[in-house]
């Protein structure tokens, strides 16, 4: 990832400029293409968003301070409450949120809380010319837009979203021994810092689930209803984390389901 680590310490000495309220990645071949959904990283006071255009920015994870829940979750992932509340109106099944406890930094610790991975191999973009017309993506100079180059067939890029107390400065070495590449952070108010950084990893298809074999996976009530057979579906996959476990999204395009 030495190539991207210059771009993207380029890329933040720009941003230094300007005051940012959004943070957007996305990946790129060696033509320049868009090869995956254009992923938000932002905060509102000390809560963190994770969210995506291709699930029409309807879905998020939320990671909120600790004590702000009435169960102690202070993680969760799903649809907004505005789109939970438009499907219950319209009669649709509004699936409940996952939800959980995130990592926490103690001391000088610094945790993984949440992971996004794009597998080479299943980036086909397909939809990409579609996200990129997602207007309110390009309309605003206060989101800045981070394109990661695509990895090599067989790996799939990986960006984290880390926690700590330390300043990133001081953690820097840490990510660097582990391979990752620092993006940019997020100073939270509260005194912790949200580091969001890459790499690339091996990626192993066997991790991906089987829709075709697997009774647990369904289509949401809403979604485009598939009769015999559908192909080249974009497809988010996401895990149900454990109190303290990191969560993880696979971004993938082309599959097929077939009923």
């Amino acid at each position: 990832m030495g190539s991207l680590k210059r771009e993207l310490v380029q890329a933040l000495v720009k941003a230094m400029d300007i005051e940012i309220d959004t943070f957007r990645i996305f990946i790129r071949d060696e033509e320049d293409k868009k090869r995956s959904s254009t992923w938000h990283v932002n905060n509102t006071g000390n809560s963190v968003y994770l969210y995506v255009n291709s699930l029409g920015g309807r879905m998020k994870a939320s990671f909120h301070p600790e004590g702000k829940s009435s169960d102690g979750k202070d993680s969760q992932f799903g649809f907004e409450k505005k789109y939970r509340e438009k499907l219950t109106a319209e009669s649709y099944d509004s699936p409940k949120p996952l939800r959980w406890i995130r990592p926490k930094p103690v001391n000088d610790s610094v945790v993984q809380v949440a992971k996004v991975l794009f597998p080479t191999d299943y980036l086909k973009g397909s939809v990409a010319d579609e996200r990129e017309n997602y207007k309110r993506e390009t309309d605003s100079k206060r989101k800045w837009r981070f394109s990661l180059p695509i990895a090599k067939e067989g790996e799939a890029v990986e960006v984290s979203l880390f926690y700590s107390i330390k300043k990133p400065n001081d953690i820097e070495d840490v990510f660097i021994r582990k391979g990752f590449t620092p993006m940019f952070y997020i100073d939270l108010p509260n005194g912790e810092i949200v580091s969001v950084v890459g790499r690339n990893v091996a990626f192993d298809p066997k991790s991906l689930p089987n829709p075709n074999k697997n009774p647990s996976i369904k289509e949401l009530d809403g979604m485009k209803q598939i009769n015999d057979y559908e192909e080249n579906l974009h497809i988010t996959l996401f895990g149900d984390p454990k109190d303290g476990e990191v969560f993880q999204l696979i971004e993938i395009d082309g599959p097929a389901i077939i009923r």
